[in-house]
């Protein structure tokens, strides 16, 4: 039997993951799938179809980034000094008008983040299955978002694992090797990390032209 996933089992005998089952009862099917997601995720994107439909997905991504967006509000009502990691994300909007765009703003990051991703999977992934594994892997690696409810180093657990859990859902959803993987993930990352800090710079030196900045 070949090592790859594709090959060890037709995607239909898989048993799938409990949030996309029938016969699991909510609020159980969303619990069994941040535990599984979470705490066993090679195992949770192997059992995943990547070719059923996007809406429980989807379904999942906008609770857990609902229920992230609360804490996030309970953490903000409660002062900086529970949260401080959240000063930076500070627009000037009612914390309150912030967590009903929550879920607009969800959707939005969502698709530019599986756009990115796929443009990387197709560069680097050789016989990737396409857009929608992308997306499907996006949805279920937001869980950790849920880590949120922790103060101070909740958002930085939330990130860490979500990135961890993205580059092992492009590596078993896509079938490709660990560094592909981790290639796919971190190099837009790492690519927007810069971006922010350029900016942040410019804010920061608001006299100093982009050239002065980079050196040249």
């Amino acid at each position: 039997m070949s090592a790859g996933v594709g090959d060890s089992a037709a995607e239909g005998e898989l048993p799938g993951v409990p949030w996309e089952d029938q016969t699991v009862r909510f609020p159980g099917s969303l619990i069994l799938t941040l535990r599984q997601s979470l705490l066993a995720p090679s195992e949770f994107f192997r059992w995943l179809h990547y070719e059923e439909s996007l809406a429980r997905p989807l379904l999942y991504y906008l609770i857990v980034s609902i229920v992230s967006a609360f804490f996030v509000l309970v953490w903000r009502s409660a002062g900086p000094s529970l949260y401080p990691g959240l000063a930076p994300l500070e627009t000037g909007l009612d914390p309150l008008v912030q967590f009903f765009l929550e879920p607009f703003a969800a959707l939005f990051a969502l698709a530019f983040g599986v756009f990115v991703l796929q443009l990387m999977v197709l560069a680097l992934v050789p016989n990737q299955r396409g857009f929608r594994a992308t997306s499907r892997v996006c949805c279920y690696a937001w869980g950790p978002a849920i880590l949120t409810a922790i103060p101070l180093l909740g958002p930085l657990l939330a990130l860490v694992w979500s990135v961890t859990l993205l580059s092992i859902g492009i590596r078993v959803g896509h079938q490709t090797t660990a560094g592909r993987a981790a290639a796919v993930v971190l190099v837009p990352l790492v690519g927007l990390l810069m971006l922010l800090l350029f900016l942040a710079l410019l804010l920061l030196a608001p006299d100093t032209s982009p050239l002065e900045l980079i050196g040249w």
